[in-house]
């Protein structure tokens, strides 16, 4: 599938970029999805952590969002300009300068998620990152990121895939089986 998504899906742009909603399930399917893509893969979060040398979550509580942010944005500036597999932070979409260089290089690919979902998700994984705002609980931030976050990650997407709790071989396979429907892949 490498060529043909490279040269077929991507083309003109170099990057293949999931977004949406934290636990969305971008990083969990990132590796599977670039396995069978024959793409690298890169876990944003996971290049700010290398570049500033702590964990991210930490990072961000330690020096607080802004900063963080222009992390973000080095991080993409690191990145190679060829075919890649990329998951975003839940907030890069609302990153500004972020987003004027994915719009340069990347199509995006959203997760779309119910937000009863990601609640269960991020209560079943003892999610490590801190609550954004004034949030009291989980569920009061992702009700009210879901109703503000959700418009823009449309509005981004060049392709909108729902995921209602399948289990991640089946996500998989539901986005591999969209792209060689809608552009004729082997």
């Amino acid at each position: 599938m490498e060529i043909d998504f490279a040269n077929k899906v991507l083309m003109p742009k170099k990057w293949l970029a999931l977004i949406g909603d934290r636990a969305s399930g971008k990083t969990t399917l990132l590796t599977r999805l670039a396995e069978e893509m024959k793409l690298p893969s890169y876990d944003l979060d996971d290049v700010i952590s290398r570049r500033v040398s702590r964990d991210h979550n930490d990072f961000f509580k330690l020096y607080g969002e802004r900063r963080f942010r222009d992390q973000e944005e080095l991080a993409l500036h690191s990145l190679p300009n060829s075919p890649t597999l990329l998951s975003c932070g839940g907030g890069t979409c609302f990153n500004q300068l972020a987003m004027k260089l994915l719009s340069k290089k990347a199509r995006f690919l959203f997760l779309d998620v119910p937000s009863a979902v990601l609640v269960a998700r991020r209560k079943l994984g003892g999610d490590p990152r801190p609550l954004l705002g004034k949030f009291q609980s989980i569920e009061a931030e992702v009700a009210a990121l879901y109703q503000s976050r959700r418009e823009t990650y449309r509005r981004v997407a060049d392709w909108t895939i729902s995921w209602q709790g399948e289990d991640q071989e089946k996500m998989v396979a539901k986005i591999l089986t969209y792209f060689r429907e809608e552009y004729g892949l082997e």
